[in-house]
């Protein structure tokens, strides 16, 4: 009796240590980031892009971003992952069963009987490894890295708009841009026509305008086509008919996006970003689960009591209340449990492996998108004082040419040269939105807990 009672105290007592939650690897995490902003800011909670744009438009898409489809499914696994929880909690609590039946006998022709049977029984488990408790805890853990995954699917679905946004704004440009161009070919041509009817000038100056004006209306249809595309890809991730935003994406300027101001400690980013505390849920999910495989090489036990009523039409009605306490102890199944804890444990270790991962990469992607962010901004900048300089070039060669100074040629390759440069700063100034976006993903901004 002495050695079954120490043997259930050792096996409470080890119960109780699996069900601590196992601590995550350390990674090495730097104390600040290679690029800072030079005004440091604390990051907002949530609706980060009320501090980073004035765009109403991009506002209003990023906010209902936050419930595409891709949401949804979370939002639905995160309920499943609840649902589970619960049921891994009522495993450590008792369950109540009523029976109930009827039979009829006859052991002769003229003596049959009918017997009614009705009872109660109620079985609470005995968690003497402590494996339904750390099996719990895994559940646990599962549904925190269900909530993660439902922060995660909201910051993915604002990342594609926020990015298919700026797609969009930056065909509405360069189609501007290249129509602009278009014009100022039908300008030249009837430029080059009229000094050709004066006599001052080739034929060949009409045909390289012709050309000019052709090649110009040429590239109109592919930024259209780039603007249609962009815009479809939003009304699909926004769950809208297509043609639904045709007014609402009326064409407008790129919109000002900063969000390099908002970015703050690497401590902070780790513990905002939910891929992280998905990971890190994982983790704990498989070491509690490695623990439980473990615990289940220990008997199991159940404490029982039933109530019994046999009620026959021939006979006195018989109660029957009995209890006890059964014991199961697995001693020879082949290596299955060994087995079963193994891949526990190795399942363990591959996601301290994808935490470890997650980590490394997350640090890296922030610096990585904070400096494309500042690259985007220098190389917008230059973009508008090529743009710049290539209009005057363009009003220089065209009042030169009209007071017949130099060719035609010198034209044509101005105004190309405008059309390119302006194209050039709107696919500028739309880098500058998409690495602004994928940077507030990378620092986890909106996916607080």
């Amino acid at each position: 009796m002495r050695r079954a009672l120490l043997v259930a105290a050792l096996g409470l007592a080890l119960g109780a240590c699996s069900t601590t939650r196992p601590a995550p690897p350390t990674v090495a995490v730097p104390q600040a980031w290679q690029v800072q902003p030079a005004v440091p800011t604390s990051a907002p909670a949530d609706a980060w892009w009320r501090d980073a744009t004035d765009d109403p438009v991009l506002q209003a898409l990023l906010v209902e971003a936050g419930a595409t489809e891709d949401v949804a499914i979370a939002r639905a696994r995160l309920a499943e992952a609840d649902a589970r929880l619960r049921a891994a909690r009522a495993t450590l609590l008792p369950a109540l069963r009523a029976t109930a039946g009827v039979e009829w006998r006859s052991p002769d022709p003229g003596a049959s009987s009918t017997v009614g049977t009705g009872g109660a029984m109620l079985e609470a488990p005995v968690d003497v490894s402590g494996a339904l408790r750390t099996r719990t805890g895994a559940a646990g853990e599962r549904r925190r890295a269900a909530a993660a995954d439902l922060a995660l699917a909201r910051a993915d679905s604002r990342r594609s708009a926020g990015q298919l946004y700026a797609a969009l704004r930056v065909a509405q440009a360069s189609y501007a841009a290249a129509e602009r161009q278009s014009r100022a070919a039908d300008e030249s041509l009837e430029l080059a026509r009229a000094r050709a009817r004066a006599g001052l000038d080739s034929g060949l100056a009409v045909a390289q305008a012709q050309s000019a004006a052709d090649a110009a209306r040429a590239r109109l249809p592919g930024f259209r086509q780039a603007e249609t595309q962009a815009r479809l890809g939003l009304e699909a991730l926004l769950g809208q008919v297509p043609g639904a935003f045709a007014q609402r994406l009326a064409p407008a300027s790129t919109p000002v996006l900063d969000v390099l101001r908002l970015l703050d400690a690497p401590a902070a980013v780790i513990a905002r970003r939910a891929d992280l505390r998905a990971a890190e849920a994982r983790l704990a999910a498989a070491g509690l689960d490695a623990s439980a495989a473990r615990a289940d090489r220990w008997p199991t036990a159940t404490l029982s009591a039933a109530f019994t009523r046999n009620g026959d039409s021939r006979a006195p009605d018989v109660d029957l209340l009995s209890g006890g306490l059964t014991a199961v102890a697995t001693l020879f199944d082949f290596g299955r449990l060994d087995a079963l804890a193994d891949a526990a444990g190795a399942q363990a270790e591959a996601e301290a492996a994808a935490y470890r991962r997650a980590v490394t990469f997350a640090v890296s992607e922030v610096e990585l998108e904070a400096d494309r962010v500042l690259r985007a901004r220098e190389q917008a900048a230059a973009s508008r004082a090529a743009a710049t300089s290539a209009r005057d070039e363009a009003e220089l060669a065209r009042a030169r040419y009209a007071s017949g100074l130099t060719s035609f040629l010198d034209v044509l390759l101005a105004e190309r040269a405008v059309a390119d440069a302006e194209i050039a700063q709107a696919a500028a100034d739309g880098r500058v939105v998409d690495a602004g976006v994928a940077l507030a993903a990378a620092l986890g901004l909106g996916q607080e807990p």
